[in-house]
């Protein structure tokens, strides 16, 4: 293992396990065999492809696999001649498609390697999700203690792509792309707070929620899949607390365009009023109606009273007092 290299194991397989030990990084990605589109966004391990027309996308890897892996993942006896594959493994949850493509270890040149791809548009929805795996290929002649011995047992990992073939959408329509910077590497005035967790941009027809990746371990946090457990419930509350900040943002941004009868200019404007105006104007039967509620109680001078309520619709939506009592009984 080379120096300041470290291993991280699974705590629940019974054998030595890494994570994150294999390297995936898309190279080039074409649409219909030819044309190489833009659609990488490294920072968060992205493959943006709901900006594009096409029947087949291709994405293009190169697989990193440090000497280190096989050292730390084999037995002694077997490290000379590993009995490994690596495999890239695409799963579409929304179509529950299931494809990989599998490299021989002989492929593997000077702990490299490529691979390729291809997802026909019609077999997708939503995102899909790479991961490339180090897997063994038969059954070890002689079993050692901590080592993987069976057939098909995964020796390593790596961190999952997306690929999204459809823009995420609220299900009342608000767009929110989340993207992740180190704010400290760009600073003013694209981060006018470095030190800030998230800035929201919501100037143009699409707001922006960008995370900083200076704080590494609460954006590992916020990205956990966990469902239940301490992860799940610190998750939960952080959540919580940026939602409730962006929500009420939105909203703002959306109260003050609503002038003279005129709806706001963008989608996202008009879906955000759509979400919140029913539970802000109970009695109103009609978002018209509502909207014109909203711009009566601005006239007035009352929008601080129309925040009120929309804090507590906030709590209620995003179930923060459960999230909360959750923390701390993990944390007691």
């Amino acid at each position: 293992m080379g120096r300041g290299q470290t291993i991280k194991r699974q705590q629940f397989l019974p054998y030595r396990y890494d994570r994150f030990g294999v390297v995936a990084t898309p190279e080039r990605c074409a649409i219909d065999g030819a044309r190489t589109v833009t659609a990488v966004r490294a920072d968060r391990h992205l493959v943006d492809l709901s900006a594009h027309r096409f029947d087949e996308a291709t994405i293009e890897w190169r697989l990193d696999v440090p000497a280190a892996l096989i050292d730390a993942v084999l037995p002694p006896g077997e490290r000379a001649d590993p009995p490994v594959a690596i495999v890239v493994a695409v799963r579409c949850p929304a179509t529950r498609l299931r494809t990989a493509v599998r490299i021989p270890w002989a492929d593997v040149r000077d702990g490299k390697a490529r691979a390729a791809t291809r997802i026909r548009r019609g077999d997708a929805r939503g995102s899909v999700d790479v991961v490339a795996l180090a897997v063994r290929t038969r059954d070890a002649s002689d079993a050692v203690d901590g080592y993987a011995m069976a057939r098909g047992a995964r020796l390593a990992g790596s961190r999952p792509w997306e690929l999204r073939f459809d823009r995420l959408r609220d299900p009342r329509g608000a767009y929110l792309d989340v993207r992740y910077a180190r704010f400290g590497d760009y600073g003013p005035p694209q981060f006018p707070s470095p030190a800030s967790l998230y800035q929201l941009d919501c100037d143009g027809d699409s707001p922006v929620l960008w995370l900083n990746l200076d704080h590494e371990r609460v954006c590992e946090a916020l990205d956990s899949n966990a469902n239940v457990g301490t992860r799940a419930a610190i998750r939960d509350v952080l959540f919580d607390s940026i939602a409730h900040a962006v929500w009420t943002r939105l909203f703002v941004e959306a109260a003050e365009q609503v002038r003279d009868g005129d709806e706001p200019p963008f989608e996202w404007q008009r879906s955000v009023l759509e979400r919140f105006l029913p539970a802000l104007y109970p009695h109103c039967t009609d978002h018209a109606a509502r909207v014109a509620a909203l711009r009566e109680e601005r006239e007035q001078g009352d929008a601080g009273r129309v925040l009120d309520r929309l804090d507590a619709v906030l709590q209620e939506q995003l179930d923060v007092a459960v999230h909360a009592a959750r923390l701390i009984e993990r944390a007691e």
